[in-house]
């Protein structure tokens, strides 16, 4: 009897173009690909948050630092630091030490800058840390990009977990877990009912969008997608991160906080 393909695997073999290259000689696009089409997604939304998992990692970390908005004090592991480029990097590390050796999700192994504008990470209440422009942006402006590839996937729930786990295991990176566990979307796989787990390393994670009437600002960056043809020439449907870049919408001032509608 011949088995009728999974939605994974007829969604990647439709848009492959594998041909018969050597595994070496494959894109990285096609590698993805690969890797999707053999460990499949996750089956449904609720699984891939795995609440349950987080929160009971969020109280064996004390995360409500975190979640208070960034708590200042003298103690160094306090959620009060801005993330740097070592920062960024030490969450490539962790996650290809546990989930993608071979980088076969993820392309890049390093963080590069993917803002377009000159930016500032800072302090402010009651949200904790924010993007903010450092010179007048026009409407229209491409402000940041997903081409340098600093997103990661996860196929599963237990891939993140290992993850997370690498990081609580060393007292450099331990602090790092509570922020990953909330820097983090599901995004569906598309022409199939599975999802994935992305997640950014780079400062467009600490972006914060309007809570409520009393927020200061409104939004200002809307994302938008490119074509496969475009700077991103890898890209496919099975892309992590399907909206490519950040767009001005109207005029930013330098030392406005950017805003997005999440």
């Amino acid at each position: 009897m011949t088995r009728s393909p999974s939605p994974v695997q007829a969604s990647l073999e439709n848009n492959s173009s594998t041909g018969g290259n050597h595994p070496s000689q494959k894109s990285f696009g096609e590698r993805k690909r690969a890797r999707i089409q053999s460990q499949g997604g996750i089956k449904s939304r609720d699984s891939a948050w795995d609440r349950d998992w987080i929160r009971r990692i969020s109280k064996e970390l004390d995360c409500k630092k975190v979640d208070s908005g960034g708590i200042k004090s003298e103690d160094p592991n306090a959620y009060n630091y801005i993330p740097d480029k070592e920062t960024w990097n030490a969450l490539f590390r962790a996650y290809h030490a546990t989930v993608d050796p071979n980088n076969e999700l993820m392309s890049a192994t390093e963080y590069k800058n993917s803002w377009r504008v000159p930016i500032e990470v800072k302090f402010h209440r009651p949200e904790g840390r924010g993007v903010y422009a450092k010179e007048f942006i026009p409407k229209g402006t491409r402000v940041w990009s997903s081409t340098t590839r600093n997103t990661a996937t996860f196929l599963s729930p237990q891939d993140r977990r290992k993850f997370i786990q690498y990081l609580m295991k060393d007292p450099k990176t331990r602090h790092l877990a509570c922020d990953v566990r909330m820097w983090v979307d599901v995004m569906r796989l598309q022409n199939t009912t599975n999802f994935v787990i992305c997640e950014t390393f780079d400062e467009a994670v600490l972006l914060n969008t309007v809570w409520d009437e009393e927020t200061d600002g409104d939004v200002n960056i809307e994302p938008q997608s490119i074509s496969l043809s475009a700077d991103n020439p890898d890209r496919d449907e099975n892309d992590c991160f399907g909206n490519d870049h950040f767009v001005a919408i109207r005029d930013i001032q330098a030392g406005e906080q950017f805003r997005i509608d999440y």
